[in-house]
C-alpha cells in the first residue's frame, strides 16, 4: 500500500469494491494468502489517503445506495479530479460481470450484477478519458 500518495498529475479515479472481499476486507485486518499473511488497513483509511493525494475531501459523500450498489464520491477541494467508489453489497474479490476464474474459497462470493467494464467506460466518458 502507498502510505502517502501524491501523484504528479492527479486524475479522476474509480474504485469498485466488494463488501465481502476476503483479500481486501472493508474493516481491514489480517488477510490469509497462499504465500503467507498480511495486515490490511481499513478500506476507508486508504481511500481517504488517495482522496487527499488527489486534492479531494477525505470524507466521502454518498450519491446513491440502491440495488446493492452504494456510490460515494470524494469531492475535489479546488475543481480538480474526484475519487468515486462503488461498494458492491455481498460481493467478493472478483471482476463484476465477468466469468469467475478463481474459486469462491479464495475470492469470496460473486454476487453483483454490475458490469464493471461498462461502469469503467461510463466513468471514462464522463471524465474525458475516453476517445471521442
Amino acid at each position: 500500500a502507498v502510505e502517502n500518495p501524491r501523484p504528479a498529475r492527479p486524475m479522476p479515479s474509480l474504485y469498485i469494491l466488494g463488501t465481502k472481499d476476503p483479500l481486501m476486507p472493508i474493516a481491514g485486518g489480517e488477510v490469509k494468502l497462499p504465500w503467507g499473511k498480511r495486515q490490511n488497513p481499513p478500506v476507508a483509511q486508504f481511500l481517504a489517503a488517495w482522496a487527499g493525494g488527489l486534492g479531494c475531501q477525505t470524507t466521502p459523500e454518498t450519491i446513491s445506495d440502491t440495488e446493492g450498489v452504494k456510490k460515494v464520491v470524494y469531492r475535489s477541494k479546488a475543481r480538480g479530479p474526484e475519487l468515486e467508489v462503488l461498494y458492491l453489497e455481498g460481493h467478493g474479490h472478483h471482476w463484476p460481470g465477468a466469468k469467475r476464474t478463481l474459486p469462491e474459497s479464495i475470492t469470496g462470493p460473486a454476487t453483483s450484477k454490475l458490469d464493471a467494464t461498462g461502469e469503467l467506460w461510463r466513468f471514462f466518458q464522463t471524465h474525458g478519458g475516453a476517445a471521442k
